[in-house]
């Protein structure tokens, strides 16, 4: 059986290049080309989303790479990332690549056919739209406070500040001691062996005899209950054994034993 032969896809002229390029100057406000680079570049106008801005990107075609299926970066000029997530400048834009969503077939063909009017276009038309689908942080999740802890991206009001180390987490991390009631976060914080109480460090102390953390009421003359009661053990260990030795009689120098029976003639 034959094979069916493709229908080749129609290719740009250089009158149709330099045509893009003409349009490109009138649709951004800025364009660059660098000829050593073999780069073409767009600037777009500051972009905001759903109230966020998120300021201007700079699109960067490496038509050197035209073969390769990602032959563009989409770079932050100004960049506001995700609160938490310093490569997210956009929540379809992560470490200069793009989300393309449903916009990759006309993107790939634009790149094949040397469209490059058609190409800026639609990945400047999919930094102006938000998709909650596809984006890799979602809009409602940019503003407010990474929790250091667990990583939860929280609104300011919902963020306590660690008297120790002075960061900010979450109210889910935070908590107070249980002696002296300063906030801290789960760094900052431990739990008495005996009792379980949460404490800061500076309510905490060692027992020298194991080096566990105790607070003060589960001390007792500076030692835990646990290691005075293995003393204790250890002390009637010894007080058996001594017991448990059988008793040895003095036996005089100088003396022996009379047998009976016998006296003076």
């Amino acid at each position: 059986m034959a094979r069916k032969r493709k229908t080749p896809q129609p290719r740009a002229s250089l009158k149709d290049i330099l045509g893009d390029l003409d349009a490109l100057v009138d649709e951004f406000p800025e364009v660059r080309w660098d000829l050593r680079a073999k780069s073409l570049s767009v600037v777009t106008e500051p972009i905001e989303l759903n109230d966020i801005a998120l300021g201007r990107f700079e699109i960067v075609l490496e038509y050197r790479n035209l073969g390769r299926t990602r032959p563009y970066r989409v770079i932050a000029l100004d960049p506001h990332p995700a609160a938490g997530e310093s490569g997210t400048p956009h929540p379809h834009v992560r470490h200069d690549d793009l989300c393309e969503g449903d916009g990759r077939a006309p993107i790939q063909l634009a790149l094949r056919q040397g469209r490059f009017y058609d190409l800026f276009v639609l990945i400047h038309q999919i930094l102006k739209t938000y998709n909650a689908d596809s984006a890799y942080v979602p809009l409602s999740r940019w503003e407010g406070t990474a929790c250091p802890d667990c990583g939860s991206v929280v609104s300011d009001d919902d963020t306590q500040a660690c008297e120790d180390c002075r960061s900010d987490a979450c109210s889910e991390c935070s908590t107070t001691c249980a002696n002296c009631h300063r906030s801290l976060c789960s760094g900052c914080q431990d739990a008495c062996r005996t009792c379980g109480d949460i404490l800061c460090r500076g309510c905490l102390s060692s027992c020298p005899d194991c080096s566990d953390d105790y607070c003060a009421s589960c001390l007792e003359a500076g030692r835990c209950g646990a290691c005075q009661e293995i003393e204790a053990h250890e002390e009637n260990e010894a007080e058996d054994e001594i017991q448990a030795e059988p008793e040895i009689q003095p036996v005089c120098l100088g003396q022996a034993p009379v047998p009976q029976g016998s006296g003076p003639y």
